[in-house]
């Protein structure tokens, strides 16, 4: 259901996830309006106390995301199935990684206050404890799989999870080992850019030249700021980004039939977008920043094109044989169309390079531990 027609609609009438869909739009909104003019009257009266206010704000934001999030994801994952109302056995052990996640944090926000030698250990106790829902929701979800295996006709769930292991550590080995960048975690003036290139991207993807009947659609440059984002600020920080859009894909137009495919071809998918940074990272190109954007490019439209793959091969094998296609042929060929956008999000960087401004914004708002951005000489 399209997100307008679902604002139009009576909301009794909704299912669970459209009516959580329109209070996540509404409480977004308002406390965005509130938090604005909290942040107008501090600036007026206690000009000392912004920053802290801004940090609690973001701190605020970040869980206020992540819960709506995990939410959402776990009534799409336990309704993916079939008709019926949403799974309580898939859905609750999911919420309860938020409760219990939540809690801890609450905890260690006040031991931080009054017994602040106790926080090291505690966050390892908090990591282990919020660890157990998390076992807990998959050992549930793939019992429930397991049960209705007859509806993925076709479909190889240990190729889904082998393939989803593997793409995850070239996630993760390419944020650790080829990351060049001393800080880890994002500033406030990344978040905000982040803010702003998932904002675009997720704008971006409503325009629409093409979508296909399983899921996928071909884009005006949707995958562009998010390259942008990871070439400006590295490989780490341009996965996480990606990370968190590929997971509002699944909020806005989600095709899920296993939980496997739904990180494949959501949040890794996406999450490799982060390697268009690679060669403006590591150095290459330095007098030539559109071969540097370009090629990064092209390798993160190729491990996204990889996800996508390898769901359409061990997921939706069906599809193909309906088709007349074996289940290989049919990944690679029906998922071409992310090499179709890529291309496109390339076509316009380069273009968007060609301007030697346009190069020297990048680098005056990049941050000074990648490799400056230098132009060509004239």
């Amino acid at each position: 259901m399209e997100f307008t027609s679902i604002l139009t609609k009576p909301f009794a009438t909704l299912a669970a996830f459209d009516k959580l869909t329109v209070i996540a739009f509404y409480l977004t909104i308002v406390l965005a309006v509130i938090f604005t003019i909290v942040a107008v009257i501090i600036n007026k009266t206690a000009k000392q106390k912004l920053a802290a206010y801004g940090k609690a704000v973001k701190s605020f934001t970040l869980g206020y995301a992540v819960a709506f999030s995990v939410m959402m994801m776990s009534l799409v994952v336990s309704d993916s199935v079939s008709d019926e109302s949403f799974q309580p056995t898939i859905f609750w052990p999911i919420i309860s990684i938020i409760i219990v996640a939540a809690v801890a944090a609450l905890i260690g926000y006040v031991l931080s206050l009054t017994k602040p030698q106790f926080l090291p250990k505690y966050k390892f106790i908090a990591l282990g404890v919020t660890l157990i829902p998390v076992i807990v929701s998959i050992i549930m979800l793939a019992l429930y799989y397991k049960t209705v295996a007859d509806y993925y006709e076709g479909a190889s769930q240990a190729g889904l999870y082998v393939s989803a292991v593997i793409l995850v550590l070239v996630l993760v080995c390419g944020g650790m080992f080829l990351s060049k960048r001393k800080g880890k975690q994002l500033s406030t003036r990344e978040l905000a850019y982040a803010a702003i290139t998932v904002a675009l991207s997720f704008a971006l993807s409503y325009i629409r030249f093409m979508k296909l009947p399983q899921g996928g659609s071909i884009t005006l440059a949707s995958m562009l700021p998010l390259m942008l984002f990871s070439y400006m600020f590295g490989i780490r920080k341009g996965i996480i980004v990606g990370v968190v859009y590929g997971v509002l894909q699944a909020v806005q137009d989600p095709w899920i039939i296993h939980p496997a495919q739904f990180f494949l071809d959501y949040p890794i998918a996406f999450g490799m977008i982060g390697f268009a940074g690679l060669f403006r990272e590591l150095g290459f190109f330095k007098n030539k920043p559109v071969f540097a954007f370009a090629a990064g490019a092209v390798i993160a439209a190729v491990l996204r094109y990889l996800c996508h793959a390898m769901s359409g091969i061990f997921a939706f094998a069906s599809y193909g044989a309906a088709a007349g296609y074996s289940a290989a042929a049919w990944g690679f060929l029906y998922n071409s169309f992310a090499l179709a956008d890529a291309a496109i999000c390339i076509v316009v960087g380069v273009i968007m390079f060609g301007s030697k401004a346009f190069v020297r914004l990048l680098d005056e708002k990049s941050e000074t531990e990648l490799p400056p951005v230098s132009t060509p000489e004239e």
